[in-house]
């Protein structure tokens, strides 16, 4: 069985934090470790047999692992389960048995033949499934996403494409030494690969970590507002926010336009200070107050601003507004 395992590209992006990392690596590790026994058995060549016999056993494997790498760098919460890992270990087994019953000169005749015909037929499948793995939910993926797994496709399949002319009779004198380059070539890009990953995953957590800080932040400043009315205040700055929320000031403008939804800080408070403003002017205890003083009240520092700020978000002036309660 050819021990062609590769993997692909190397720009950036996303995908679940965390819990699978670990797996990821473990995995790139034992890929790697395949490989390079590949590689390691074609420098050693005859000079250490029983060496060179651990090195083939070693690569056997590296088209499942492959599979396994790709499978778990595209993974996604619903894929779960262990058969994949069953899979892999039983083709392993396969391998081995056959490995060995050659080493021991036994005919490939009965049971070995059909088993030998099953671990080709399983294997061959088996460097299939990581394109599956890079197509599967591509169409829900973003865009930086979908480069990730196209670039993976593009370079997986060079490598795979590569190793299948490689096995063209006319070359079979450079058939082995291509083997090698192309398993030099698929560890570069599964490192690449991993890298990609493991940077995008730690982007991603990163990203929830400020999220969940500005989330808590929303909080604390609309608590403001409802509660202590700091917008009454007519000389209220975001400085002074950020000084009450003990957060600098470009975060707290941050969290007004990005997590509050208002455009910026002047047209949070005065919504605020009109919303108090409509109070006054529909209550009819507050019928003796000039639009002037309600305006004050409200937290405007003149006339002028209120009016626009109010026909702003009613359509109406502050005067029509009260005749038409």
């Amino acid at each position: 069985m050819t021990t062609l395992a590769l993997k692909a590209p190397w720009a950036n992006e996303n995908r679940r934090p965390g819990s699978h990392l670990p797996k990821l690596s473990v995995l790139w590790l034992l890929l790697v470790a395949s490989l390079t026994a590949f590689i390691a058995e074609y420098a050693i060549g005859s000079r250490s047999i029983g060496l060179s016999y651990l090195l083939q056993t070693m690569s056997c494997v590296s088209c499942g692992l492959s599979w396994l790498f790709a499978r778990e760098l595209f993974a996604h919460r619903e894929k779960s389960g262990v058969w994949p890992y069953v899979v892999v270990m039983v083709l392993f087994a396969a391998s081995t048995t056959l490995f060995v019953t050659r080493l021991m000169g036994l005919e490939r005749d009965g049971i070995l033949a059909v088993l030998s015909e099953a671990t080709v037929l399983i294997s061959s499948t088996v460097l299939m499934l990581p394109f599956l793995e890079a197509i599967d939910r591509f169409g829900r993926a973003n865009a930086v996403e979908k480069r990730f797994r196209s670039m993976f496709m593009l370079g997986y399949g060079a490598i795979l494409g590569t190793a299948i002319i490689l096995a063209i009779p006319s070359l079979t004198g450079i058939e082995h030494t291509g083997q090698v380059a192309c398993c030099v070539a698929a560890l570069m890009m599964s490192f690449f690969a991993l890298k990609y990953r493991q940077g995008a995953m730690v982007i991603k957590q990163d990203l929830k970590t400020r999220d969940q800080e500005f989330v808590q932040m929303a909080s604390d400043l609309t608590e403001l507002l409802d509660r202590e009315r700091v917008y009454l205040d007519p000389d209220i700055k975001v400085s002074d926010l950020a000084r009450r929320l003990r957060q600098p000031d470009y975060k707290v403008s941050r969290c007004i336009t990005q997590h509050l939804g208002f455009r910026n800080f002047n047209q949070m408070i005065n919504d605020y200070r009109t919303a108090e403003a409509r109070r006054m002017l529909s209550d009819s205890q507050y019928d003796e107050f000039s639009i002037l003083t309600i305006a004050m009240e409200s937290g405007f520092g003149s006339i002028g601003p209120f009016n626009r700020a109010f026909k702003q978000r009613t359509q109406k002036t502050p005067l029509a507004f009260r005749r038409s309660r």
